[in-house]
């Protein structure tokens, strides 16, 4: 499997779109891509231990979700949301990479705001990807 997270140009890419989400996103707090074994590709935002424990629980959960609709029959999932008091954790899919993309809102965002910008942020990953010898 292709180390998505050894590629030093797409760990670059990945921060700059996280970046990007956040200019778009001012309530954003962290946000963190990470493959789906839980290796962390970028992040975004104050992480005590650079993004590791969150690029665990997040691919732990996306397993989960994707376990969860396959037993429902959904069809493919497209994003995992928890809504708290103090805001939202929105994680969504990669297009059809091994990669999950995670993002923690204050209350100030509204989730679908924050899901149609995670979107845009996700396929601005995918164009970057597609440019890479990156394997699906």
């Amino acid at each position: 499997m292709y180390a998505y997270h050894k590629d030093k140009k797409l760990k670059d890419r990945c921060a700059a779109e996280l970046k990007g989400l956040s200019t778009r996103c001012k309530s954003m707090k962290i946000g963190a891509i990470v493959t789906s074994d839980g290796f962390v590709v970028s992040t975004h935002g104050d992480l005590q231990d650079d993004g590791n424990r969150l690029g665990s629980m997040t691919s732990s959960m996306q397993a989960l979700a994707e376990a969860v609709h396959d037993e429902l029959d959904l069809g493919e999932n497209k994003h995992l949301a928890f809504a708290a008091d103090k805001g939202n954790i929105v994680m969504q899919k990669i297009g059809k990479y091994p990669l999950v993309m995670t993002a923690t809102f204050d209350d100030r965002e509204t989730l679908g705001h924050a899901i149609f910008s995670m979107s845009a942020t996700v396929d601005a990953v995918c164009g970057q990807l597609k440019k890479t010898r990156a394997k699906i």
